[in-house]
């Protein structure tokens, strides 16, 4: 049996996949989330370098409830206009743009690629003037919306340190303002067989699962406070989630930190494939993310799947890529994650050796926002004992029953 989520969930990220976003330059997305809280009366704040939080505060809170906080990057790998190359022409006769890239992705593969750049669209700073933070003037310059202007790679002309694409020369189709979002040219996202395909699941789908957990604590309630943390620049390297910890984790213990806990599209792996369910993440490519958290995720998905016949999940190392989780549990010393397997991470369609819109499985999705919820309504103090306090009653309950073995080993077998 499948899950079928709700509509409106699906809607809202199907609305949210559309939108181009890359590191520095995610201004749709944000914008989006903005109006989405702002139009239900839901507490949010925007912090000195543009990371965005969302708050659901109960009516009747537990005093007792340590807080959740969900996070999820807005960002994805893709480009930016830097300038148009006056006065040079492609081999096809087309203008010439020099554009940053930003992003991991395989370098041999990217020139003779198409691209699509949104030009032409509205200052952010002009259309809500509260979105640009103190720290990051620049983002009032940045367009939201604009028109698609075509474009293919026509050479690299830069590596990082990390051995990472940071430069290359466009050739397009007309002049394409700076400051441009660039993307894969690919299909606008649709939902077909069973899977949500779109150039940026990782991670606009994840900003979409903690969407419809606001949407659902706001029509459901819960007595635990939570938030819902929208960071910026992750593929660049971390860049909002390593402000964030800067600001407000500096001095705290695992004790006193917030409970986080990272969403994620992660690449699928033998035993973790797209379809198999929401994963409980033990960890990334850098780091074992903190036991008792994913005790305490895992005992959640457990009490799910005796309930509902149509959840399933996994529980698995996924190092295909390093995830937030990763910079929080650096400064707090605990954190945690989930995420769903992802098709064609970060665009590579390493079976065609191409480029491809990245995807996902529906009930995945939707069975990754009912693992939120349940943990949200966990009981108070149920994640500091981590799944830990069950399982440490079964091993006592099953050695007294068999103690007596240690002096009549001939006995009677368990």
């Amino acid at each position: 049996m499948r899950y079928h989520p709700p509509t409106r969930w699906l809607k809202q990220a199907l609305e949210l996949l559309r939108l181009p976003t890359v590191s520095f330059h995610e201004q749709n997305v944000m914008l989006w989330v903005w109006r989405y809280a702002h139009n239900r009366g839901m507490p949010v704040s925007v912090d000195a370098v543009g990371n965005l939080r969302v708050d659901y505060v109960p009516e009747d809170a537990d005093d007792d409830a340590r807080p959740i906080v969900f996070t999820a990057h807005t960002d994805h790998v893709g480009l930016w206009a830097v300038e148009m190359q006056n006065g040079v022409a492609a081999d096809d006769g087309r203008a010439v743009l020099r554009a940053h890239w930003m992003g991991r992705f395989p370098s041999e593969l990217m020139v003779g690629q198409d691209v699509l750049f949104w030009t032409g669209g509205k200052p952010l700073g002009e259309v809500e003037p509260e979105l640009v933070p103190s720290g990051a003037r620049g983002m009032a310059d940045l367009k939201v919306g604009g028109r698609k202007v075509r474009g293919t790679i026509q050479r690299i002309l830069g590596f990082n340190e990390e051995g990472d694409v940071t430069g290359v020369d466009v050739a397009v189709d007309e002049a394409v303002e700076p400051g441009s979002v660039g993307m894969w040219d690919l299909p606008d996202p649709e939902q077909a067989d069973g899977k949500l395909f779109a150039r940026a699941i990782d991670d606009v789908a994840g900003v979409a699962a903690l969407v419809a957990l606001l949407d659902d604590l706001r029509r459901d309630g819960a007595a635990r406070p939570v938030s819902c943390l929208f960071t910026r620049a992750e593929e660049g390297g971390f860049f909002g989630a390593i402000h964030h910890c800067k600001q407000r984790y500096a001095d705290a213990t695992e004790d006193e930190a917030e409970i986080l806990i990272t969403i994620e599209a992660s690449k699928q792996l033998a035993d973790a494939p797209v379809g198999g369910g929401p994963i409980v993440r033990v960890g990334d490519k850098h780091a074992v993310f903190h036991p008792e958290l994913t005790a305490w995720a895992a005992a959640c998905a457990e009490r799910l799947e005796a309930e509902h016949e149509d959840f399933q999940y996994r529980r698995r190392l996924m190092d295909g890529g390093t995830c937030e989780s990763s910079v929080f549990q650096a400064w707090t010393g605990k954190a945690g994650a989930l995420c769903v397997a992802l098709g064609n991470y970060h665009n590579h369609d390493a079976a065609n050796n191409g480029v491809a819109s990245e995807f996902i499985d529906v009930a995945d999705f939707g069975n990754l926002i009912r693992l939120m919820r349940a943990m949200v309504d966990e009981p108070t103090g149920a994640e500091a004992a981590g799944g830990f306090g069950a399982f440490r009653g079964w091993c006592e309950e099953w050695e007294a029953k068999h103690a007596h073995l240690y002096s009549e080993p001939a006995g009677v077998a368990p």
